[in-house]
């Protein structure tokens, strides 16, 4: 199930503890103002910290054009999830909680 595998991976990455008995289920681990979207997107991701992920630029159709093309948009596509990254760890769930707030007001 994808749930359980999300939360054990933000488990292992330190963010949420499960609390068991009445009352209790997942709470963070630290403060919501500590946590960043980064921290969260890298403790979800595959192992090659890819959301989207990317092509080998291996293709065998014959057409000699097509790893250079891969290649490129595989580079491309890197500087995108760097400035991605970025921005994410710029914003906190704190962060992110506020924002909910603020658009359910409009």
């Amino acid at each position: 199930m994808v749930i359980r595998q999300v939360l054990s991976q933000l488990t292992k990455a330190a963010l949420i503890q499960s609390r068991p008995g009445a009352g209790g289920g997942i709470v963070l681990s630290k403060r919501p103002e500590d946590i960043t979207l980064r921290g969260i997107y890298a403790a979800i991701s595959d192992s090659a910290g890819l959301v989207l992920g990317l092509h080998p630029g291996e293709c065998n159709d014959g057409v000699s054009i097509m790893p250079i093309v891969a290649d490129y948009l595989n580079e491309l596509f890197s500087d995108a999830e760097q400035a991605f990254l970025a921005k994410l760890e710029t914003v906190s769930i704190q962060d992110l909680t506020q924002e909910i707030v603020n658009r359910l007001k409009q």
